[in-house]
This record gives C-alpha cells, structure tokens and sequence, in this order.
C-alpha cells in the first residue's frame, strides 16, 4: 500500500523545507550544541549522525522494495493457486460427466 505518490514528493520536498525554515533557529541552537559536545569530548557526532541517517534510508527503501517483491511474487502465487484449483475443478466435473455417462449404459 503506498502512502505518497510520485505527485506527491514535491509536495513532501515543500513541507520539509518549510519545517526547516520554521524551526531554523531550533535547529541552530542544537547544532550549536552538538558542536560545543564535539569540541568538550573530541568526537565527531555530525558526520557520524549524517551518514546513519543515510543508511537508515538506504535501508528502509531496500526493505521496501523487498516488501513489494514479495508482495508482488505472493500475489502472482496467488493467481497460480487459483488457476489450479479451477483446472481441478473443471477435472472434477470432467469425471463426474463421464462417470454419470457410463453408470447410465
């Protein structure tokens, strides 16, 4: 089930920016934060937290795609499934008409 649509992404770009710019001075402020933890404890948080916000993405859109691959190979054994089961059906009927046919001679 998709929650956004290609139409929609220019849209989440517009709020997204939009967040930014009104929470700009929050953001600053614990930037600013972050920078003074950097420079007291000698540890680079920023680059770190950037690149496993990216990861986190990374995985969420791979997982998604598997999520729809297997959505997608489950619907189509679906289909197979039911395309058996009504060639069964038809078999059925098949041998109950020559079965009813013979009984009758």
């Amino acid at each position: 089930m998709k929650f956004f649509g290609r139409q929609d992404l220019l849209l989440i770009a517009a709020l997204t920016t939009a967040l930014i710019i009104v929470f700009s001075s929050s953001i600053s402020r614990l930037l600013d934060y972050a920078r003074e933890i950097e420079r007291q404890s000698g540890l680079t948080l920023l680059p770190a937290l950037v690149l496993l916000t990216g990861a986190y993405f990374i995985h969420q859109l791979r997982r998604r795609h598997q999520m729809l691959a297997q959505a997608a190979a489950a619907q189509a054994a679906t289909r197979e499934a039911q395309h058996r089961a009504e060639e069964l059906e038809r078999l059925v009927q098949f041998g109950q008409g020559l079965g009813g046919r013979t009984s009758g001679l």
